[in-house]
Order: structure tokens, then sequence, then C-alpha cells
């Protein structure tokens, strides 16, 4: 039976130290865009043939070759903006290109490619435009916001149109587009088959088997008894069921704890073989037997493969045991900024859309009175501490300070 959820992307908002909820007004910044070296290399190989122009504000990327491979087709742009740790950015624009593939953009201090400020994912659909907005956190640095965009994995005689690029600031977290009315956005929880894949354990290239992999019950451990040197050397991947369709957004969401301090836990979900068109994914770290939770989302693809769902913790120690569990797959009609929670719902028990009538097919709305709480980043957290978090309650999210 499905379960539905009601998402409302709210408007940021802080708490005053009185309580109140004070809105925060996101500023249009004027900035201006240098294209600073390209990057085009199908098969590794830098090539000339393609060109690039930008005429009132319109970029055009026209890609004569084939690339197979995320980060061969880089083109970045830098901006007259100097970040602040003090502030929040969002980036808003339109792209359309004329053939399927997965585009990506990130925003970052120029040379701190570590320091994202905010990044997408962008299944592309051709001839389909697409409207894309993310924000998130700035960082103290005196170089200059830049605008990356990657082409990796693009069809031959690709053309990508780039427009209306808008760059806002704020002292509050920017969580909806300024100028645009909050929508409500309609999730489903999936239950897809999950099969393990075969995994790819190689420390220092040379494959082992001196691992163990269950998936039981909803939880997979990873149990590996060898240490790893390198980003890949420890691949572990579950294939699921579900075809995606680039109008509808799919997440993931999942607990994960290791044993040992993990310098690379990293996952992907993207369509099985498609390593460029990817869903969404996430690089962080892992501190030894201390549990997170982790949601990330994105916009499907056109295609016929399922989604695979991989994570490589290459560089990790010997005898780390990696357990993740409470796994759930999403799909949604919109942009799901954090991961949907089901909670009680107040209609009519006769109607048919309410989850407590067991016609109905649906299990949940999302308009519990209690708040759970998120990172900024979209990690759960139980019991926050001080700091900025966003918080899901009565089928809000806002923005607080405790």
């Amino acid at each position: 039976m499905k379960k539905i959820y009601n998402l409302f992307m709210a408007a940021a908002v802080a708490l005053a130290a009185g309580g109140t909820a004070i809105a925060a007004e996101p500023t249009e910044i004027n900035a201006n865009l240098t294209a600073d070296g390209p990057y085009f290399a199908p098969g590794w190989n830098p090539s000339t043939n393609y060109t690039v122009t930008m005429e009132d504000g319109v970029i055009t990327f026209d890609l004569k070759d084939a690339t197979n491979e995320r980060w061969q087709a880089q083109f970045p742009y830098d901006t007259d903006i100097t970040p602040s740790a003090d502030l929040y950015y969002a980036i808003s624009f339109d792209i359309e290109s004329t053939t399927n593939f997965g585009a990506y953009y990130k925003i970052f201090p120029k040379t701190e490619d570590t320091n994202i400020i905010c990044e997408e994912n962008m299944g592309l659909t051709a001839g389909t435009p697409k409207h894309i907005f993310g924000s998130g956190k700035g960082f103290t640095s005196t170089n200059p916001i830049r605008l990356l965009f990657d082409f990796g994995g693009n069809p031959a005689e690709s053309k990508i149109t780039i427009k209306n690029v808008k760059f806002y600031s704020s002292t509050e977290e920017i969580l909806s587009e300024p100028g645009t009315t909050p929508v409500e956005v309609k999730a489903e929880l999936i239950e897809p088959t999950l099969t393990v894949e075969a995994p790819f354990y190689a420390p220092d290239w040379a494959a082992s088997s001196n691992y163990t992999e269950t998936y039981d019950n909803g939880v997979l451990t990873i149990d590996m008894q060898d240490a790893t040197f390198a980003d890949w050397q420890a691949q572990f991947g579950l294939l699921t069921d579900i075809i995606t369709v680039p109008d509808a957004f799919y997440g993931v969401g999942f607990d994960i704890v290791s044993t040992t301090d993990t310098p690379r836990a990293y996952f992907k979900l993207f369509p099985n073989s498609e390593d460029s068109n990817v869903v969404c994914d996430n690089n962080g770290t892992l501190t030894a037997n201390e549990s997170v939770r982790i949601f990330k989302s994105g916009a499907g693809f056109n295609t016929e493969n399922a989604l695979k769902l991989l994570f490589d913790f290459g560089g990790n120690a010997a005898n780390t045991k990696v357990t993740v569990s409470n796994l759930k797959f999403y799909k949604a009609d919109g942009k799901m900024l954090t991961e949907p929670e089901l909670g009680d719902n107040p209609d009519n028990p006769d109607d048919p859309d309410n989850p407590d009538n067991p016609d109905s097919g649906v299990s949940g709305i999302q308009t519990s009175s209690k708040a759970v709480y998120y990172t900024v980043d979209g990690v759960r957290v139980e019991n926050p501490a001080k700091g900025l978090y966003i918080r899901i309650q009565n089928g809000k999210a806002v923005k607080v300070v405790k």
C-alpha cells in the first residue's frame, strides 16, 4: 500500500529571542559572470570540438563530441561575489538540452572544490526546459563564488542553453525561491525489491574476498577486514526495481553507522550502468559508533534501467563494519528539501483520501504536530543542541535557531 505525504516548501524563517517568527527577505545580487578555463575531454582526451557563446545573458554550449564520464565537460564561470560564512546564498536558472543526459552544477568559492554552497544533478530531457533552484550556507573566503557546469556523459551533438541566471543572498536560510509562492509537494513511499549487487572490494586495487556483505530484514551490513587506501576501492551496491521518469523526483533516506572513523562514506543513486546520470549523491565522513541519518533527492531520468544505490567506503580502516538501516525510497511530484515524515491526519475518516480509511490506499499525511529536526544538510537530528536546524511540523518546513 502506497504511503502519501504532503510536503510544504515554506519560506525561510528564523526564531527571534522572543519566539516570534521573522521572515527572511533574500536580496538579488547583480553578479557578473566570466568564463574561466573550460575542460572538454571526451575519453579524457582534451578536445576543441565545441563552442560556447554568451549573449544577452544566454549561455549556449554546442558539444560536438560525446563524453562518457562526469568531469569530462566542465565549464566554470567566476562571479564577482565574495562569499561570507555569515550569509546564505541561492541561485536559479533555466536549462534546456537537445539530448537526454544527466548534467550537474555547483557553486563554491573558486579553487575550494569541497566548500560547496549548493549543487544538483539535473536530469535533462531533450527539448524540455527545466528550472533549477538551489541554496546553501556560505564560506568565508577571499575567492569569488564560482558557478561550475559539468555535462560529462553528454551524447554527441548536444546543445545546451542556460538563461535567467540569478543569485541571491540572505542572513537566513533560503528555503524557497524568492518571488515564488511556496508549493505543496506530494511524495509517496516506494517499497522496492532490493538485490545485493556483486561488490568491488580491492585494497590497493587488488581484488579481495576478505569481506562479508548481508542484507536481511531491511538492514545492510558490510564487514571489511582489510584497509583500503583510495576512493572506489570499497564499492557495495543494492539494485532496486524502480524505473524513473524525468518529470518526477526521487529520494532515499537511511541510517548509517561505522565501527571505525571512516573518512569517505559516499553514496549515489543512479540508473544502473548509467554512472553519469546521478539522481542524488552525498560524500561525508563517519565518526566511530555515531549513527547519522542521511537524506538526499533529485530528478529522475528517461531510462529503462532500474535505480541502483551504490556505497563507497574507499580509505576505510581494517576491521570496519558499516551498518545501513531504515532504508526508505520516495517518489514526489516536486523537489524534496527534507525527508518526508509520516504523521497524523485530522481529516474525515470516511474520506476516501484519508489514510485511516482502509480503502484509501494512503497510509499517512504529513500534518503531524510532532516536530522533527534536520541539519541544513538534510541529516535528521533526534535531540538538537544549539545551532541552526530545519524543523518539520504541521506540514511546514521552517528554519529555526536553538
